[in-house]
């Protein structure tokens, strides 16, 4: 299988998948003051919770506005980010906010939030060419709504 992403009927998961999505969703919205009362008002471990948070998203069919964050780590090199911002803007995609670590062992953490509504192509379309661009090391999807 090609495609790194499946759309599955949540009634055929196990029930903490659902279970993670709420606390993920919860923590961001301020109804959980913490990941260990939203774990425990939940049913779950938070080892549990920590293993799936990065891979399980909501999927929202009546958005027009789609956003993404994307953690890229990019090679310490000069126009590396200049490159992926180039390319980006290229796809119709707008770039919201970029944070950028400091380089180490001659690599860079980039998270880089984008609104993909314009793109005329599948998110990973996206993750597939970033991948293969020049100095990219990794492009990782977090998040997408």
């Amino acid at each position: 299988m090609s495609n790194e992403f499946i759309i599955i009927r949540k009634d055929v998961l196990p029930e903490f998948f659902e279970n993670v999505l709420k606390i993920k969703n919860g923590l961001q919205d301020g109804t959980y003051e913490n990941i260990t009362v939203a774990c425990h008002e939940n049913n779950i471990s938070r080892s549990t919770y920590y293993k799936y948070k990065d891979s399980v998203f909501d999927y929202v069919t009546d958005s027009v506005n789609k956003r993404a964050t994307i953690a890229l780590i990019l090679s310490h090199k000069a126009g590396a980010l200049s490159q992926v911002c180039e390319m980006l803007s290229k796809d119709n995609i707008s770039i919201m906010t970029i944070s950028q670590s400091l380089p180490i062992a001659e690599k860079a953490s980039v998270l880089v939030s984008v609104d993909v509504s314009n793109m005329e192509y599948r998110i990973e379309k996206l993750l597939d060419k970033l991948n293969k661009a020049d100095y990219v090391v990794s492009a990782t999807l977090l998040a997408i709504e």
